[in-house]
């Protein structure tokens, strides 16, 4: 295994974090749309743009797919402010993509 093949494995490795009891666990799962899925739903009052973005980049069409999920109030998360904080910032990034949303 080459140097750049070994960093690009541990950067796509989850980091090590502590729970409140002092066990190991994730930090993150390693792909960012499915970090920003799994907090999107407890994203009331907080800021992660940069998780909307991180998954942007990673795959648009998934990251869009959960936006609208956190948008839907009967399927989904029901979070009409995070849903137009997100959409605002998709917007300054791509407005195209924005428009086709």
């Amino acid at each position: 295994m080459s140097f750049a093949n070994a960093v690009k494995s541990h950067l796509n490795q989850p980091t090590v974090a502590r729970t409140d009891n002092g066990m190991k666990a994730h930090k993150n799962t390693g792909n960012a749309v499915l970090d920003l899925f799994t907090n999107i739903g407890t994203a009331r009052g907080k800021d992660i743009t940069h998780l909307f973005t991180a998954a942007l980049a990673e795959n648009t069409d998934l990251t869009l797919r959960t936006l609208l999920y956190a948008r839907d109030i009967r399927g989904g998360s029901g979070e009409r402010q995070t849903f137009r904080n997100l959409l605002s910032k998709l917007e300054a990034k791509d407005s195209v993509l924005a428009a086709k949303l």
